[in-house]
């Protein structure tokens, strides 16, 4: 009886530098495994869609390679990208995460203007007006010329 072989894939990696509109490639790379081998993209645990497909490509290059290609990033890349490699024995994932700097949501502030609040504390609400995720808030509030963390 042959001894069968789960599927093992290489990390995937992206650019920590990436900004709206960068072009940007990874590949999956299946390094031990039996054959026949399927290889899958997912964004977010679920497969990537087909509003995505104007920008975004799936290349098989080979048995054992599959490259996923993003012409210009977007909002909308932004997420958990997982490589599935798949065969009789086992389903392997490696994932990474496609974080897009300058891509922000544009938000609503909203100050409580109660004056009868402790310590000069202001509640503040943020309403996003997108729902693009995952996402990073930052703000700083400046008082009498320092700032306020």
């Amino acid at each position: 009886m042959p001894f069968s072989v789960a599927p093992e894939i290489q990390p995937i990696a992206f650019p920590r530098n990436l900004t709206l509109g960068n072009r940007v490639n990874t590949l999956c790379t299946v390094t031990a495994g039996d054959s026949p081998l399927s290889i899958a993209w997912l964004k977010d645990g679920l497969p990537l869609v087909a509003s995505m497909a104007a920008t975004t490509t799936v290349q098989r290059v080979n048995e054992f390679t599959s490259l996923l290609q993003i012409d210009a990033v977007g909002t909308e890349h932004a997420g958990n990208y997982s490589c599935v490699a798949a065969n009789s024995v086992a389903d392997v994932a490696k994932s990474a995460v496609l974080t897009v700097r300058g891509a922000f949501d544009t938000f609503e502030c909203l100050f409580d203007t109660n004056r009868n609040f402790k310590k000069e504390k202001a509640s503040i609400f943020f309403l996003s007006l997108r729902k693009s995720l995952p996402f990073s808030l930052l703000f700083g509030l400046e008082k009498r010329g320092g700032k306020i963390k």
